[in-house]
């Protein structure tokens, strides 16, 4: 009988999420004490290791531009010298188009702006968590559109699809969603619902080559400030994603063989880690090696609250795709975030 009772639940589950057409991660207003088999689909994963890792295969163009920034990635990280005064603030015009398919995932200018907030604070280390780095850039509103007329940087765009999968980049397309503007100039977010319990994905990078009109970040539309997507509703999902998009590997790529400054997430300043870290657990080490595992990083998968800073080391890989030769220097001269 309890395990007819456990499958019917389940059942119940899976037709509510259908019906409402939102998969937030979280059963926020309910009373239901879901079982732990259910409980693991609620879990951060972030599909930009699989969108790369298909890309990688498949398309020579994006392997091509992904070895040639790893090659100017490490010549930077050689050279440079950490600590120097600050530098010039990187300032970063973001355009946020909104698809959505009803009122739920119409996400308001607030919350966008409190994303916005977010992204800054976690960049600039702005609760001045000790050990953490300043990445040194910055992110604005987009004030001009790529053909010089004036816009608030957010777009928005009622689809016909409930949700959108990281396989098939509908939700950039104009027939289903809203197309990027020139990724050389825009940091390109879509906000919309996602399939499979998915939080978010970016690509790298080597896409500025290869496809620059897929070049961007997506991320379901509840895991902003405010959100219904608890623990993950803080905005760090962006914060995630957006490293990804700055030449940000996760902290556990590799494992155990994270080591040196060229292995695993290529940064030696973020303890090796064996598998993704979730909820908040202190003091986790899975590795042999000195140093717990950099569970409080933004580029692992523990709760929104447990997240709070990036490295100098990762400092330095972001600044590197701003330097001479660098696949994001086009950024430098965007007029983007100008006023017209």
């Amino acid at each position: 009988m309890k395990f007819n009772q456990i499958a019917l639940l389940i059942v119940g589950l899976s037709l509510l999420s259908i019906v409402a057409c939102q998969k937030d991660n979280v059963l926020n207003d309910s009373n239901i004490v879901v079982p732990e088999s259910v409980k693991q689909a609620f879990t951060r994963h972030c599909n930009t290791d699989e969108y790369h890792e298909s890309e990688m295969a498949t398309n020579p163009t994006y392997k091509a531009a992904f070895e040639a920034n790893n090659e100017q990635t490490a010549r930077f990280v050689a050279q440079y010298d950490k600590t120097a005064p600050a530098r010039a603030v990187v300032t970063i015009p973001v355009v946020f188009h909104v698809v959505y398919y009803n009122a739920a995932q119409n996400v308001s200018d607030a919350m966008i702006a409190a994303q916005l907030k977010v992204l800054n604070d976690d960049f600039r280390n702005a609760t001045a968590v000790a050990g953490a780095a300043n990445v040194e850039v910055q992110f604005v509103m987009a004030k001009r559109t790529p053909s010089g007329a004036a816009t608030t940087g957010i777009e928005r765009k009622q689809t016909t699809r409930a949700s959108f999968s990281y396989t098939a980049e509908y939700v950039k397309m104009p027939s289903y969603g809203l197309a990027g503007w020139n990724s050389q100039k825009y940091l390109n977010i879509w906000l919309c619902d996602l399939d499979g319990g998915l939080l978010g994905y970016a690509t790298f990078p080597s896409s500025l080559t290869s496809a620059p009109t897929m070049d961007g970040v997506v991320c379901l539309y509840s895991s902003l400030p405010g959100g219904s997507a608890a623990p993950y509703n803080l905005g760090r999902t962006m914060t995630h994603e957006v490293g990804h998009w700055l030449n940000l590997y996760h902290t556990f790529q590799s494992g155990c063989s994270n080591t040196t400054a060229t292995s695993g997430d290529a940064v030696s300043d973020t303890p090796p880690e064996k598998s993704a870290a979730f909820g908040c657990p202190i003091g986790r080490n899975t590795c042999s090696s000195v140093g717990d595992d950099p569970i409080k990083n933004f580029m692992d998968y523990t709760d929104d609250s447990c997240m709070n800073q990036y490295t100098p080391g990762q400092k330095t890989r972001v600044q590197s795709i701003f330097a001479a030769g660098g696949a994001r220097v086009g950024l430098l001269t965007s007029l983007g975030g100008v006023a017209p």
